[in-house]
């Protein structure tokens, strides 16, 4: 969703969105921005408790 379409659609709703990730192998959701605190529109957010996770590159450096 675009970020005109979210803002749009809070301004008409009064209903925040709260993007996040899910895998069908880890839960419904393994990342969520937070409900409280800084919020980014059009990002994945922050791993859930328990919810390790690793950033890494396909290009060897």
């Amino acid at each position: 969703m675009s970020s005109t379409m979210l803002h749009q659609f809070e301004k008409l709703t009064k209903i925040k969105i709260f993007e996040g990730f899910g895998l069908s192998e880890a839960s419904s959701s393994a990342y969520r921005n937070p409900l409280s605190g800084e919020r980014r529109v059009n990002s994945i957010g922050i791993p859930l408790p328990l919810t390790e996770s690793k950033i890494v590159s396909l290009i060897n450096e």
